[in-house]
This record gives C-alpha cells, sequence and structure tokens, in this order.
C-alpha cells in the first residue's frame, strides 16, 4: 500500500511541473547546427500534466455542423461561378481554406469525403469534424493531446493516453484511412508546452506517424506556419527552407498547396502573422498508381 502510495505522489508530483522555459542545450545545439533562430513565446496547455478537456453536447454538434453546412454551400456557390481560385480564397477565412482544399479535391480528382474513414489530429473544437460530416464521411476519428468528447454517432476520439495503442504497428489504425486531416497540428509538436516529451525532431515524427495511418493513394492535407526557419520557444515552429522538405519528405506526391506564395517561404515576418498555406499531398501505393 505504501508503495503505491509514493507512486502515486510522483505521478501527482510529475504533472505538476510547469513544461521547461527555455530550451534544454542539446536542443539549442541541434537548432544551431541546422541554422534555426530562436524566439520566446512561453504558454503552458499542460494543466499540470493533466491536459484540458473539451467536450461538446450533441446539440452543440448539431449547431456546429448546421454552421459548417452553410459555409459549405457558399464556397460551393463561389466554385460553380468559376470564380478565380485566389479571389475564393480572400473571401474565405483562411481556417476555411481546408473547404475550398476539400471541394478541389472533388472536383480536379475525383476524390470526395463520401463514406470514407478521416482521421484528424489538433482539434479542440468540432468545426474540422463537422465539416466532414458535411461532406460525407461515414467515420472521424480525432487524436489530438488534450481529452476531448464529442458528442456523435459518427465521431471517435483519443487523447495522449491512447497514443501508444493507437499507432500499435499490430493494432487496427495503422493503414486505415482514407484521409488523414492535421491543420496546425505538428508544429507544437516536442516542445513540451502541452505536457509533452521534449524532442527536437517531434514535429517530422509526429508527421510520419500520421502519414503511417493512410491507406495506400490516401490524402493527406496538413498546414504549418510557414517563413523563414524559426522557433518559438514553446509555442511553436515555424517552417522555411532547411525544415520544410525534411517535414514533406519524398514518400508523398504534393498534389497542390493552396494558398502557397513562393516569396513567403523564407520571409523573415512577425510569426504572430501567420501565413499558413494548406499542403494536400498523397501516399505513394507500392505500385506507384497515383492520380
Amino acid at each position: 500500500m505504501l508503495k503505491i502510495l509514493i507512486v502515486a505522489c510522483l505521478l501527482a508530483l510529475i504533472r505538476s511541473i510547469p513544461p521547461l522555459k527555455d530550451p534544454p542545450n542539446e536542443f539549442l545545439q541541434q537548432m544551431k547546427k541546422d541554422g534555426i533562430a530562436l524566439e520566446r513565446f512561453y504558454v503552458d496547455d499542460s494543466n499540470n500534466g493533466n491536459g484540458t478537456h473539451y467536450q461538446y453536447s450533441q446539440l452543440s454538434m448539431n449547431t456546429y455542423i448546421k454552421n459548417m453546412n452553410q459555409i459549405i454551400n457558399k464556397v460551393k456557390i463561389l466554385i460553380e461561378r468559376k470564380v478565380d481560385k485566389n479571389i475564393v480564397l480572400h473571401q474565405v477565412q483562411k481556417q476555411h481554406w481546408i473547404i475550398i482544399a476539400l471541394l478541389q479535391l472533388e472536383e480536379e480528382y475525383s476524390l470526395s469525403l463520401q463514406n470514407k474513414n478521416v482521421l484528424i489530429y489538433g482539434s479542440t473544437e468540432p468545426w474540422l469534424e463537422s465539416i466532414c460530416i458535411v461532406l460525407g464521411a461515414s467515420n472521424i476519428t480525432t487524436i489530438d493531446y488534450n481529452n476531448l468528447t464529442y458528442h456523435h454517432e459518427k465521431i471517435k476520439t483519443f487523447s495522449k493516453y491512447d497514443f501508444d495503442m493507437f499507432y500499435n504497428d499490430s493494432g487496427s489504425y495503422i493503414n486505415s484511412y482514407d484521409f488523414v486531416i492535421g491543420l496546425r497540428a505538428f508544429d507544437h509538436s516536442g516542445l513540451g508546452r502541452y505536457g509533452d516529451v521534449i524532442d527536437y525532431n517531434a514535429d517530422i515524427d509526429s508527421i510520419n506517424k500520421a502519414k503511417m495511418m493512410l491507406k495506400d493513394n490516401g490524402i493527406f492535407i496538413f498546414t504549418v506556419p510557414i517563413g523563414s526557419d524559426l522557433i518559438i520557444w514553446n509555442l511553436q515552429r515555424r517552417y522555411g527552407s532547411i525544415r520544410l522538405p525534411k517535414l514533406l519528405g519524398d514518400d508523398f506526391h504534393v498534389l497542390q498547396r493552396l494558398g502557397w506564395k513562393d516569396d513567403l517561404l523564407d520571409a523573415n515576418n512577425d510569426y504572430r502573422k501567420t501565413y499558413e498555406p494548406v499542403f494536400i499531398s498523397q501516399k505513394r501505393s507500392s505500385s506507384k498508381d497515383e492520380l
């Protein structure tokens, strides 16, 4: 009994330790080696190591779905009118560029969410899940560092306590999704902001794990902040010509970069004014059958 109490106390002590306010020396050395600059904006989203529990009732879910349906219909009208894509981008909030991406996939590649399995990363409110429901997804899995409860029959959620089970090679989730979507979900991995382990390459590892979840020829859609390479400790990373190629890798075929601007890849702008194009890529199959 005493041993159990001691272990419980130690776990409570570990959970109560806030994220590091400064990068460890080894982390700084890796940044220096890669030529990546450092700025600081400290946040503690760990909730003493327990994470935060985001809960949405059936009524809230219905409201989100209704609102997203209205936005999707507005975007559809613009697309049907053959409005120039760049004009459409300016008429839609950046967080809703994903709608344009999904509708373009359907129009240009005959790839829709209808009756598809979708995996979503980095959700703390179910607007993206609602978009997928409106567009006909059959099942949606959402995984995040925090605890999530989204009351809808099509949505299943996992927290950081489920990571080992979820990514188990012998489990049922590997290579099982038609679409994987992660909007601003990978740039903060390994910075300790959510009580996660400090790891210089956790962003690349996280995005590689996300790719593993896709079926052959599956679609991976993600966003990260783009600009001159920068780590804002412990808030996020920004990706330029140094780190972005490592993040993209060579195992996926990039179909589109929605909202992409070449001159902003290494722009040294204020990181608070984020530039986040939508990367739309396809998993290469063993037979190399791509769209």
